[in-house]
C-alpha cells in the first residue's frame, strides 16, 4: 500500500507484524467518548499524527454498528490545536467510518476486537472504517428485531452507494487489528445462545460460503468460529473487487497476549474471574491517513 499510512495503538509498546507501526498512548482507549474526553490521550494521538504529517483527524462514533459511512462534511464539531499541536480533531457523526480525499487527513477508529477496514480507490479516495460482525452483517434482521431501520446488509454496501467511481478492479482493501476465527466462537450447543448461534452461522454459510466458518477438524463446526475477514472478502468480491486485492495483517487481538486490547478476552476472563471486571476493558486505536 503506497498511498496511505497507518498507526495502531496497542496495549504495549511492541511492534506488531504487518504493514503498520504500533504505539501506545499510556492507557487503553475505551469507547468513543473516552477518546474525546481524555485530553492526555488526545494530545498523544495528536503528537503521533503531527510527526507523521497529519493535520486533521476524523473520529466517527462507530459504537452503534449502524453500517453507515460519512464524508468530511458530516462531522459537526472540531477541536482545534489539540494538545498545543497544529492538529485538529473532527467528530460529531455516528458512522462506521469516513472517506478521505486530501493529503494530511486521517481517520481514527476505536476497536475492541472488530477489525478496521481501509479501502483505496483508483480515483485517489480512501475509506477508513470499523468492520465488526455487526457492521458487515445485519444482525437485527437475522434476529427479526423490531425497529430495525437498516435497509442494507453491510458497511461495504454503503461504501459503494457513496463512492461514484466505476473501475472496481483496481480497488485495494486492507483489514487490520481484528479478532481471528479461532478466537471468535459462537458455540452451537451453548445453553443460552445456542439457537441464536445456529441461526447466525447458518445464515453466514448460506449467504457468504462455508469457508466463513472455520472448520479444519472434526467438531469445529459446533464451535461456530466466524471469520470476519472472509465475510468482508466475499462482500467485496460481489462488488467486483479482486480477491487478490483484499489482504489482512494476520493479527489476532484475542490471542491472549499482552500486545492487544480485547473486549472478548476481557469479558470471558471476567465471567470466570469476577475480579477481572475491575481491569480496563481497553480498545485499540487504528489511524489511517493519506500522504
Amino acid at each position: 500500500m503506497q498511498t496511505d499510512q497507518v498507526l495502531v495503538q496497542t496495549r504495549s509498546y511492541g511492534s506488531p507484524e504487518g504493514e503498520y507501526k504500533g504505539f501506545a498512548c499510556g492507557r487503553g482507549v475505551a469507547d468513543f467518548k473516552d477518546v474525546l474526553d481524555n485530553p492526555g490521550l488526545l494530545a498523544s494521538i495528536a503528537y503521533r499524527a503531527e510527526e507523521s504529517g497529519v493535520k486533521r483527524v476524523f473520529v466517527p462514533d462507530c459504537t452503534e454498528f449502524n453500517a453507515l459511512v460519512a464524508r468530511k462534511k458530516h462531522f459537526l464539531y472540531t477541536i482545534h490545536s489539540v494538545g498545543g499541536s497544529k492538529v485538529s480533531v473532527l467528530h460529531g457523526v455516528r458512522a462506521e467510518g469516513s472517506f478521505l480525499d486530501q493529503s494530511g487527513d486521517a481517520c481514527a477508529i476505536s476497536t475492541g476486537d472488530c477489525p478496521a477496514l481501509v479501502m483505496l480507490f483508483p480515483d485517489g479516495e480512501m475509506f477508513v472504517g470499523h468492520a465488526g460482525l455487526g457492521s458487515v452483517v445485519n444482525l437485527a434482521r437475522i434476529k427479526n428485531e423490531k425497529g430495525n431501520n437498516r435497509d442494507h446488509e453491510s458497511v461495504i454496501d454503503q461504501v459503494f452507494r457513496v463512492w461514484k467511481g466505476s473501475d472496481r478492479s483496481q480497488i485495494k482493501a486492507f483489514v487490520v487489528c481484528g479478532i481471528q476465527a479461532q478466537s471468535y466462537k459462537h458455540p452451537l450447543k451453548c445453553p443460552i445462545y445456542g439457537e441464536r448461534n445456529k441461526k447466525l452461522t447458518q445464515y453466514i454459510i448460506d449467504t457468504y460460503g462455508k469457508e466463513c466458518i472455520l472448520s479444519h477438524n472434526p467438531g469445529d463446526k459446533e464451535l461456530g468460529m466466524i471469520n470476519i475477514f472472509k465475510i468482508i472478502r466475499a462482500q467485496l468480491d460481489r462488488y467486483g473487487v479482486l480477491p487478490g486485492n483484499v489482504t489482512h495483517d494476520n493479527v489476532n487481538t484475542a490471542d491472549g497476549s499482552d500486545e492487544w486490547w480485547s473486549h472478548r478476552t476481557w469479558y470471558e476472563l471476567g465471567q470466570r474471574h469476577p475480579k477481572m471486571r475491575n481491569n480496563p476493558d481497553g480498545r485499540n486505536l487504528v489511524m489511517f491517513w493519506k500522504v
